[in-house]
């Protein structure tokens, strides 16, 4: 992370490209703040990194997934955990104060984030009031919302800490002396209008699917930092003439007599149509030279008296006559006000007051400066020094000039988007009389390199899209959910029994001696009718990981392989369609069988399923029986041969583990999908998913005009058009292991198998 960094540091010596493990510390040599800083640097980039890894770019435990965005009374009642008495408090919550924002743990690239209680929106920690907006305000029109989060890293010291009802973490037994400073991690929930009127779930499965789709949706103005770059010189070739770091070469660059961490920052930026101004400040000492405000003393239209903590006269530490400084507090930080610079006009060293006036031509004096904040406490001010006045640059006039700061030191701007509060670190020492900057050759030389801002970086979640009208209130949550178990689960076969325990009485091990199993190859040799009988009275029940969509069983969805011996020694194989329902499983019990599913023998103990029921009026299902055709007798296998294997087979249909890609509204140009044919406005909706279709790509029309399959490579969608959309869902493997590509007819007739698009069961005699 690339937080504030304010602190009176040497440098920041963390480097990710160099890809160091730890920091090992010697005996009997300098301790450095840098090194200590660069171990944790190390150490924090590990956790971060293996928790996007596992979790995502964004991503919540199921069991304790946070930062719900609740707008209505309906996402109360579906809060787990929570009696009717706390539900019903909530709900009066959400009524007189608006939004609530969930209790629980999201992580965003990494970072974890925590929010310990349910909480008014307008009352979170940090409160940015960006909107001020409830679900009580009547609109004229239905109006959308994005609900996201913004996280980033602040720096904070013994100043900002200051709580008079808490330990501070500065040491008063030093007598003043401050120690180490902290980082903290700033959370704030966000509201920004959207355009797009459509319907918040079509926008909000495009943001859940795409995180690209949300960070164009939340746009170039609401990400930090900017992409602005900063080159770093100083002003002539460096020529040593002495080995004693305490004596400056007579040819130095740097002409300052003490090593400093230079900071320059953006302090605001103006832009008009292509053009953009940027003004920035810069500081010698990373504007880490602060002073705690105790009282503002007097305040007129120009000038304002503070008093002040402390003020060390003289001391390279304090203030002097014609310094620029600001004024910081916890809402101008957190709350993008704009920001204003200060002039020196008076210091008291006795009564440690400062009398400040703003630059010509400024704005008044804002009378607020000491604000409140959300839960009530006052704030306390601080007065942050500044080596310089406001510089105005204009990156995008192409001139790209060297703006020189002071003892030798240059900086240019390059043509970029800035923001308020990006900056750059410029170490400089004395001992080389350079700065420490990257570089790069151009041609024999070395030239400053541009660097895109050191901080202060900004991490972004999607959390809902918001429909706020005159009538209701809408919420779709667009947070990612992880499962404990697994990321990602994919459907699978789990059972395939036959049902009760009569299946155990139909064996025949024929001429097979005692104490041999049945080989692979020598399934079954039972008689056609007592097959059939079993199949009729007790039935195979398929159990599944996941349940189905009921919509997607039909006929066709699983077949029977039989398959009879020749007289000359041949093998015929018959596909045989069966007919199946949709049922839930009850019970299962522990049994002695042995199955042949998929390419895994599962045998010994096995988890048999014994007690079923119908599956009415409901849209999935967890397993499905078979059931017999009346057509079967008819059919010459059953009625003249015993068989040696029976196979059942899923067709690629029977999946269905779908998940919605995107939603494509107002698309009715249908004919050109029934003939075959990809519209260009399709393709380019998927092309903005990073889906690229391949000229082998095969689209198949279902029976149903309002249905087809897009078999591109090895991936499959199912496309449906419903309510004057279409859906686009991605479609996962029964099995895990591929994705079938389907077909628009079933194989039929003797020796047709269509291995390349079924998953096979092989049921083995049990024992």
């Amino acid at each position: 992370m690339q937080g504030e960094f304010r602190g009176d540091f040497t440098r920041n010596t963390y480097d990710k490209s160099k890809q160091f493990l730890r920091v090992l510390m010697q005996q009997g040599r300098v301790q450095l703040d840098a090194d200590w800083n660069e171990q944790v640097s190390i150490l924090l980039d590990r956790i971060q990194t293996l928790a996007k890894d596992i979790i995502g770019l964004h991503g919540g435990s199921e069991d304790n997934c946070g930062f719900e965005f609740i707008a209505t009374e309906e996402q109360i009642d579906n809060l787990k955990n929570l009696s009717d008495g706390e539900k019903a408090t909530l709900k009066e919550q959400l009524r007189s104060e608006g939004f609530l924002i969930g209790k629980g743990n999201y992580y965003v690239e990494g970072i974890l984030c925590e929010n310990n209680n349910y909480i008014p929106f307008a009352k979170q920690p940090n409160f940015t009031p960006n909107l001020s907006l409830g679900p009580r305000e009547i609109k004229e029109k239905a109006i959308n919302y994005l609900a996201y989060l913004d996280v980033w890293e602040r720096h904070i010291t013994h100043v900002e800490d200051y709580d008079e009802l808490k330990a501070g973490i500065r040491e008063v037994a030093l007598g003043g002396v401050d120690t180490a400073t902290r980082s903290k991690l700033v959370w704030q929930v966000m509201l920004k209008k959207l355009d797009d009127d459509n319907n918040i779930k079509i926008i909000g499965n495009q943001v859940k699917r795409n995180y690209n789709f949300f960070r164009n949706l939340l746009g170039q103005d609401h990400l930090k930092p900017g992409n602005g770059v900063l080159r770093a010189r100083t002003t002539k070739l460096l020529t040593p003439s002495s080995k004693d770091s305490c004596i400056m070469p007579f040819h130095s660059k740097y002409r300052g007599a003490e090593n400093q961490l230079y900071r320059v920052e953006v302090f605001d930026v103006y832009r008009t149509g292509n053009n953009c101004k940027v003004t920035f400040v810069w500081s010698r000492d990373n504007s880490s030279v602060v002073f705690p405000i105790v009282a503002f003393s007097s305040l007129t239209d120009s000038t304002i008296t503070l008093t002040l903590e402390y003020l060390k006269c003289g001391d390279r530490f304090s203030l002097s006559l014609g310094d620029w400084v600001e004024i910081v507090y916890d809402n101008y930080v957190l709350h993008d006000v704009p920001r204003k610079l200060f002039k020196v006009d008076k210091v008291d060293p006795i009564e440690n007051q400062v009398t400040l006036s703003l630059e010509v031509n400024s704005e008044k004096i804002d009378s607020r400066l000491h604000c409140w904040n959300a839960v009530g406490s006052e704030q306390r001010p601080l007065l942050r020094r500044w080596d310089s006045r406001e510089i105005s640059v204009e990156p995008q006039n192409g001139k790209d000039e060297w703006i020189a700061l002071k003892d030798g030191v240059e900086v240019q701007f390059s043509e970029g988007f800035y923001q308020v509060g990006d900056y750059w670190l410029i170490p400089v020492r004395t001992a080389t009389g350079d700065v420490e900057w990257p570089k790069i050759k151009d041609g024999d030389k070395l030239i400053p390199d541009a660097q895109k801002p050191h901080g202060v970086a900004h991490y972004y979640a999607p959390l809902a899209i918001i429909s706020v009208d005159s009538n209701q209130v809408e919420a779709y949550d667009c947070r990612q959910k992880v499962s404990n178990q697994t990321k990602f689960e994919l459907n699978r076969v789990i059972n395939a029994s036959w049902h009760h325990d009569q299946v155990f009485e139909v064996s025949n091990l024929g001429e097979q001696g005692e104490g041999e199993t049945t080989a692979p190859d020598q399934i079954f040799d039972v008689k056609s009718q007592d097959l059939k009988n079993l199949l009729t009275q007790l039935g195979l029940v398929i159990e599944f990981q996941k349940a189905v969509r009921v919509d997607s069983l039909h006929q066709r969805s699983l077949l029977l392989s039989a398959q009879k011996i020749t007289p000359t020694g041949g093998i015929e194989s018959y596909l045989l369609p069966v007919n199946i329902e949709p049922v839930e499983v009850k019970k299962r019990e522990i049994k002695s069988i042995r199955w042949f599913i998929g390419n895994d023998i599962v045998s010994n103990e096995f988890n048999l399923i014994t007690e079923v029921e119908r599956a009415n009026n409901q849209d999935f299902t967890n397993a499905v029986r078979l059931i017999l055709p009346q057509d079967w007798s008819t059919k010459e296998v059953f009625t003249k041969h015993t068989f040696s294997q029976l196979k059942v087979i899923l067709h690629g249909e029977f999946i269905l583990n779908e998940e919605i890609l995107l939603i494509i509204p107002n698309l009715n140009d249908t004919k050109k999908l029934n003939d075959g044919i990809i519209p260009e406005n399709f393709r380019q909706h998927l092309m903005e998913q990073g889906i690229s279709i391949s000229h082998k790509a095969l689209l198949f029309k279902e029976k149903d005009n309002l249905r087809w399959r897009l078999i591109n490579g090895e991936k499959m969608y199912v496309i449906r058009q419903e309510n004057n959309q279409l859906t686009v869902n991605t479609v996962h493997a029964l099995d895990g292991n591929h994705i079938w590509p389907g077909v628009p007819e079933i194989p039929s007739g003797n020796g047709s198998s269509g291995d390349n698009w079924i998953s096979i069961i092989n049921i083995l005699q049990p024992q």
